[in-house]
């Protein structure tokens, strides 16, 4: 049976008009063609409009989400029921929000022809349905932890058995006086060898503890960099030797470079990696990278050629307990700990660990970095250390710009060459060879552009720094078309230009 409800003259009686206007659930008043009739306050401030005058309801949503309306408004007003149905809104904001819209449909008798519509009852559902998604992902996260951890326990547990087993089967057979000398130095070596694995498991999972109760301590020391790195290699090379894995380094750091960090923490994750490197690698070549980013960090990059993880796992590696999957556990043995210490290591030093790049079969990439703040400062002689004896020709048509980079090259023992032109620059390379050249851009006769194009033609590959108070973008990208290695904006500054003529002269060396 039809139950339309009577709305005089479209709106809300003023009788009503109070509750209509105090209440806190939107309600909008629509015309079978969709036209508002009536709005309170709170349908206002959830569609965002001052006031639904002259306003079509539907014009609201977007054509599919309005072609819904229109049928649910149609049939409350043809069955004389309330119909409830869902529909998204899109804010002003960009938000999609999730509505549940109760249509009941009104008749007005009391003008010249019957006029039809619905009351629309709405509840915002956006927040419930992201608390009802937010626990579901809780839920599926917690047992995802519940069964990484039931797995390693289960590895754990096989970890510990096996070199307990032989340490206590190997210390009980020492107790026979049958074995020669030969026998129980093998029996001590294999106790002595296994006992080393429970200790070094041991001392992992103590580790994990700290890094999960946030409470690893670190001891800043000051120290050389170089022979640390030495020490970390001679240390993996072993391991990597024992598999024939052959194990490099590519140093672009300075050789006399401090750091004021915790030695032993940075030793332990570069272990860790090197030697998880190891241990995933069959064949091939691990090589660890030493250098400055770009923002003046010290970082390390750790590449092998191992069997690599699937993109899908990778938010998975620094997860304690867990391994790209239990086939590798079965593999390669290990109990998962050694990626998630080291990243929470890292984070205790104030840099990071991240997983650059991994593809399955052909390796992987990760990269540890240290703060600025850890990279301590160097005298000039040692910062710039490629500076010394090098021959630099500095091309350049005014004598006021020769005098000032002279000065800024006055603290680096370097022989220092002037040419005034790109004409006498070329035939100056034409009788000396050059560890690098700054070169101006506007000169007279040959330009820094024609001079530049003109050496790479002949085959001369000794690095080119444009100095130039052209620094537009076209300028820029020319001078990287034509040859030059890099490119500084007048007025030169001393760091800039002493830190780019080391860099670029340590790159030609390598």
């Amino acid at each position: 049976m039809k139950q339309n409800f009577l709305i005089p003259q479209n709106r809300v009686p003023l009788q009503h008009q109070g509750v209509f206007e105090s209440v806190n659930e939107p309600i909008v008043i629509i015309e079978n063609t969709g036209e508002v009739c009536d709005a309170n306050p709170a349908a206002d401030e959830l569609f965002e409009v001052p006031r639904f005058n002259d306003l079509n309801f539907f014009s609201l949503f977007d054509e599919n989400e309005s072609r819904k309306l229109l049928n649910a408004v149609n049939l409350s007003i043809g069955e004389g029921r309330e119909v409830r149905f869902k529909t998204c809104f899109r804010s002003n904001t960009g938000e999609t929000l999730k509505l549940l819209l109760r249509a009941r449909p009104w008749v007005d008798f009391s003008g010249p022809a019957n006029r039809s519509g619905c009351a629309l009852f709405i509840k915002d559902l956006t927040q419930q349905i992201k608390l009802t998604e937010a626990i579901k992902k809780f839920k599926m996260e917690a047992e995802a932890a519940r069964i990484a951890k039931s797995q390693f326990l289960a590895n754990i547990s096989h970890e510990i058995k096996t070199p307990l087993n032989i340490v206590m089967g190997y210390a009980g057979l020492m107790k026979n006086n049958d074995f020669d000398e030969e026998s129980k130095r093998e029996l001590y070596e294999g106790i002595q060898s296994h006992g080393d694995s429970l200790k070094k498991l041991v001392e992992g999972l103590l580790e994990m503890s700290k890094v999960e109760a946030n409470a690893v301590k670190t001891h800043e020391e000051t120290f050389a960099l170089y022979p640390l790195i030495e020490e970390v290699l001679s240390d993996a090379r072993d391991l990597a030797m024992g598999k024939n894995i052959e194990l490099g380094l590519e140093f672009k750091a300075l050789k006399t470079q401090s750091l004021k960090t915790d030695p032993q923490k940075l030793k332990q994750i570069l272990m860790n990696l090197l030697q998880n490197s190891v241990k995933f690698t069959d064949r091939g070549k691990i090589l660890l990278k030493v250098y400055y980013s770009k923002d003046k960090r010290l970082a390390f990059k750790i590449l092998d050629s191992g069997v690599g993880i699937p993109s899908g796992e990778w938010k998975r590696v620094f997860d304690p307990f867990s391994q790209a999957d239990e086939s590798m556990t079965r593999a390669h043995g290990g109990g998962g700990l050694g990626l998630a210490v080291s990243k929470g290591l890292a984070k205790a030093l104030g840099g990071d660990l991240s997983l650059v790049n991994s593809v399955p079969g052909k390796g992987s990439i990760f990269e540890l970095w240290l703060p600025e703040r850890a990279v301590m400062a160097q005298t000039s002689q040692e910062k710039y250390p490629n500076l010394r004896r090098a021959k630099i020709l500095l091309v350049e048509d005014i004598i006021e710009n020769q005098t000032l980079i002279k000065l800024y090259l006055k603290s680096i023992d370097c022989d220092l060459d002037f040419a005034e032109d790109g004409l006498e620059a070329l035939n100056k390379l034409k009788i000396k060879n050059y560890d690098l050249i700054l070169m101006d851009l506007q000169m007279p006769r040959v330009d820094g552009f024609e001079a530049t194009e003109k050496l790479r033609k002949a085959g001369i590959q000794t690095p080119v720094i444009a100095l130039s108070a052209h620094n537009m973008k076209e300028d820029i990208e020319r001078c990287k078309r034509v040859g030059f290695n890099d490119h500084l904006a007048k007025p030169v500054q001393s760091k800039d230009l002493l830190h780019k003529i080391n860099y670029e002269i340590a790159q030609a060396r390598i």
